[in-house]
């Protein structure tokens, strides 16, 4: 019973806030598939294309990605799509006439500057190197939301595109995913970010807990912690702490069965230390 109201507890606070998230430029180049999206007229601006795309879709209420062209030799257009075009038309992003890195538009106004609309994880900046991750997705994933639906027990999620001397037929079109926490995956030297083939990180963070993410982000820990802790025992048993022990020690119990027990842990349930990394296994 604790276990289901626990789960019961954090489906009532799986609703998280959905950020307008860059996720890359996109080669002005690309034709967008008719049957695939929608676009947008009379739209000057990525803000109004954000805006359009996450209002505009019949019977729902966003579309999965925008992708806006500012245009100078190109006429503005904005796109709306729950595809996601091949990866490897990423370019770089913008820079200033001495340059820097423009964190202002991120990309130049003749390519697409591509958004997130249902995820919420936020970009922060691209890095040339960072830490060890506690999770790899062990293949290429496609787009960036199946990265962040792949991270998103984690604080941090980042991708990568793979080492040009590994591609193969097969798979020479994807990202590398990796998932972590602020301290594990901490990003250094900033950079431009990088067109695809190229060295280097995209890293993106969920939102402050003004938004309510963080508690419901504990909440899904302890929930999977919980669950790691019954997984200790065979057979539907489950860990039940020992009587005067340190908290580190439990043995497996059959509370259904068990006539002192009453149902449940008598002294609670064995939990794993909070700094023990939690994945997916």
């Amino acid at each position: 019973m604790r276990a289901t109201l626990s789960f019961l507890a954090v489906l009532a606070l799986a609703f998280t806030a959905e950020a307008a998230t860059y996720v890359g430029c996109l080669d002005e180049k690309d034709t967008f598939p008719t049957d695939q999206c929608s676009e947008v007229s009379n739209v000057n601006k990525n803000d109004d294309c954000v805006t359009a795309c996450k209002t505009d879709k019949p019977g729902k209420s966003s579309y999965r990605y925008s992708f806006f062209i500012g245009g100078k030799t190109t006429t503005p257009a904005c796109y709306c799509s729950d595809h996601y075009p091949f990866v490897n038309t990423t370019v770089a992003g913008k820079t200033d006439k001495k340059g820097k890195i423009d964190e202002k538009h991120r990309c130049f106004a003749d390519t697409f500057y591509a958004t997130d609309l249902t995820t919420s994880f936020t970009f922060d900046k691209c890095y040339k190197d960072v830490g060890t991750p506690d999770n790899k997705c062990d293949k290429l994933v496609d787009t960036p939301q199946d990265c962040f639906d792949y991270c998103k027990w984690y604080d941090v999620a980042l991708w990568s595109f793979p080492d040009p001397s590994t591609w193969t037929s097969s798979a020479e079109d994807g990202l590398e995913c990796w998932c972590g926490s602020d301290k594990t995956l901490a990003g250094s030297n900033e950079i431009v970010c990088p067109k695809w083939g190229d060295k280097g990180y995209y890293r993106f963070t969920h939102p402050v807990a003004s938004h309510g993410y963080g508690k419901r982000q504990e909440a899904k820990r302890a929930l999977l912690q919980a669950q790691k802790a019954f997984s200790h025992c065979p057979g539907g048993m489950q860990a039940c702490l020992v009587n005067g022990a340190d908290g580190e020690s439990f043995e497996c119990i059959d509370t259904h069965t068990e006539l002192e027990s009453c149902g449940g842990c008598t002294m609670g349930y064995f939990q794993p230390k909070q700094d023990v990394p939690l994945g997916v296994e």
